[in-house]
């Protein structure tokens, strides 16, 4: 699996186990994260992934751990890549 498919699946899964644990509606954490509901939405779904301001607001907002995360990541094969070019 590619790392920007990991990334997406690993992310939109913290965002849905996060919202479960503080039993959040999506409408709830979009709130919370500063950003609309539909734009939530479109990231919990995995239909792309946020900016890296909108990251760190949702990671704050919903008080993500983010070394926790990033280990995540690399246990599940994440390695710095140049898919782009």
């Amino acid at each position: 699996m590619k790392s920007s498919e990991l990334l997406t699946k690993y992310f939109t899964q913290a965002l849905k186990s996060k919202r479960a644990e503080l039993k959040y509606t999506q409408e709830k954490m979009a709130e919370k994260s500063g950003i609309s509901w539909r734009q939530y939405q479109n990231l919990e779904k995995g239909e792309n992934l946020p900016k890296l301001q909108t990251f760190f607001n949702i990671a704050v907002g919903a008080n993500i751990d983010l070394n926790k995360f990033v280990e995540l990541l690399i246990e599940k094969g994440y390695t710095v890549t140049d898919e782009n070019n």
